[in-house]
């Protein structure tokens, strides 16, 4: 396969007042395959094998399009405060085993701050994912998945002379937006299985003028099924 991938993108920055920062950004991809098969097409299987997972398609070129936006506003609240918003589109292309591209639109929320040695920064975030492809138990492709991400991200870091420490967490709610069928049930809003709720992470560390440090480091992922 020969990939190639054109992006050119755009974005506006306005000063709107002097404490209200907007701006704005769109985004074309272009995403090429070239495929060229040296085998025969079809299962890749032996013969008399049934529900074969993997195929070997004709010779072909697939090219796919997508136009991606994201807008932004910024607010200071005092010299050292500032509250934001955004809203983004992301997209991916099409892997080796999907037949679409995977989108996704976020909305985030967040302050964040400075307060002589203390730095920190809080977001709110909902995410819609769509087009996405899951493993059902017979590790069968299904197609057209969706899945909504709710949660909140936090990020702490406090500087004492050489002496510093640091905090990042986030909780999260990962859930089915439709009803794949993964099983013989309908799981339309349950937890997604392979997504844990919450993760982070505690550092401590000590840093010299010239830049060398030793740090301290707890990283914690929550438990999933």
């Amino acid at each position: 396969v020969n990939a190639s991938v054109y992006s050119p993108f755009v974005q506006l920055l306005w000063a709107a007042t002097r404490q209200l920062n907007l701006s704005a950004g769109i985004r074309y991809e272009r995403t090429k395959y070239d495929y060229n098969n040296r085998l025969t097409a079809g299962s890749a299987c032996a013969q008399g094998v049934d529900n074969c997972r993997f195929t070997r398609p004709e010779n072909q070129v697939l090219n796919y399009d997508e136009w991606s936006y994201q807008i932004n506003a910024n607010y200071a609240l005092t010299n050292n405060k500032r509250l934001y918003a955004q809203y983004s589109t992301g997209y991916r292309a099409p892997q080796a085993t999907d037949l679409a591209a995977e989108n996704v639109d976020s909305v985030e929320l967040g302050l964040r701050g400075q307060t002589q040695g203390l730095f920190y920064d809080v977001t709110l975030f909902s995410m819609q994912k769509n087009n996405f492809i899951f493993q059902d138990m017979d590790r069968q492709n299904i197609s057209n998945g969706a899945t909504s991400h709710k949660g909140i991200e936090l990020a702490l870091r406090y500087q004492w002379q050489y002496v510093y420490a640091s905090a990042n967490g986030t909780f999260a709610k990962h859930q089915y937006d439709s009803n794949p069928r993964l099983s013989q049930i309908n799981i339309l809003g349950n937890e997604i299985d392979t997504a844990p709720e919450h993760m982070g992470s505690l550092q401590l560390g000590w840093r010299t003028d010239s830049g060398e440090f030793i740090e301290l480091e707890w990283v914690h992922q929550g438990n999933y099924y």
